[in-house]
């Protein structure tokens, strides 16, 4: 695929059996791609191509990871209760392909980035995967507190990046 072309647009579907996947000595529940279905999406352009998707009805966004020819869709624990899926059932995936340089950033920890100006142009030159694995440092803290040291530390450590 050439890089100017734009991403596939469109309704992907598919079927698959939820598995573990073993990664390094740590077991993922994950559901694999169809083969019928790789030479369409631009996974070499994206090897981690980000998507919108539908688990057994419920809404989730999330990236398709390799593994030597194959890609998988994590189906993480709170996704697998919301679906009422377990390891052995059969999932039901419709998904899009996602704008791959789309971020969604906590509003707290954005505007702790915009009040400080180092931060702020920093934060600017960074990749949207680095922005996103920061902002998920942020949404995935459950607790107020948690949230608001994390977003101090990010924002530190920013700034320590410009020097």
């Amino acid at each position: 695929m050439n890089v100017d072309e734009p991403l596939p647009s469109g309704t992907f579907q598919f079927e698959a059996v939820v598995t573990t996947h073993d990664v390094g000595g740590y077991d993922y529940t994950v559901v694999y791609l169809p083969q019928r279905m790789i030479d369409s999406l631009p996974l070499k352009r994206y090897p981690r191509l980000r998507i919108v998707a539908e688990v057994s009805g419920v809404l989730t966004e999330a990236a398709l990871q390799p593994c030597r020819g194959k890609w998988y869709l994590m189906v993480p624990k709170r996704l697998q209760k919301a679906a009422s899926l377990r390891i052995g059932d059969l999932a039901y995936v419709t998904f899009e392909v996602a704008d791959q340089e789309s971020v969604n950033v906590p509003m707290k920890l954005l505007h702790a980035i915009e009040s400080r100006e180092v931060a702020l142009k920093v934060w600017q030159s960074l990749t949207a995967g680095k922005k996103r694995s920061l902002a998920y440092r942020v949404a995935s803290a459950k607790r107020e507190e948690t949230q608001y040291r994390r977003i101090e530390e990010i924002v530190d450590e920013l700034e320590d990046m410009a020097d």
